[in-house]
């Protein structure tokens, strides 16, 4: 009898841990769907134009504003004016910060600047003898090196048009 007693004290822990597994564990969403998964394409960066204010846009100024842009080969060949190839590194705080100046302070007309992957762009450091993140190079129509510089101590896009005027 007592071992009747223990095996059913011990299906009925069973079943109340069950339960409280099931009601704890369960999904936040009623309707049992799991959320969608987030979209690892790059949002598209509108900047203003070079030394404009966000606050008054003016679209005429807009149309001639620089170019921020994912590095391609075919977004390299596409860019006309001034070439310029970050190498950001998404965990990098001066690369962020640089990000940031292009953002806030617009470029102006006649400048692309194409974002490189640093980690993952290994061939284009190489070629471009590239060996700190931060670094820009500026590049002409067939994509030979004509200038770099690393503002990684002062990363201003201003600082860094300035180096490569």
């Amino acid at each position: 009898m007592n071992r009747t007693a223990y095996l059913a004290a011990s299906i009925c822990v069973l079943i109340a841990a069950a339960g409280v597994f099931l009601a704890v564990g369960g999904s936040d969403d009623p309707d049992g769907r799991s959320a969608p998964a987030l979209s690892r394409t790059p949002p598209t960066v509108s900047v203003p134009p070079y030394g404009a204010s966000r606050a008054t846009p003016d679209a005429a100024v807009a149309e001639r504003s620089g170019t921020y842009v994912e590095y391609s080969p075919a977004a390299l060949a596409a860019a006309d004016g001034t070439r310029l190839l970050f190498f950001h590194a998404s965990w990098c705080t001066q690369c962020r910060a640089l990000e940031q100046s292009i953002r806030d302070e617009g470029l102006p007309a006649g400048v692309t600047v194409l974002k490189v992957d640093y980690d993952e762009r290994q061939d284009l450091r190489q070629r471009y003898g590239v060996t700190l993140q931060t670094t820009v190079v500026r590049v002409d129509a067939e994509g030979r090196k004509t200038g770099s510089v690393v503002p990684y101590d002062d990363p201003q896009i201003t600082k860094v048009l300035d180096e490569l005027a």
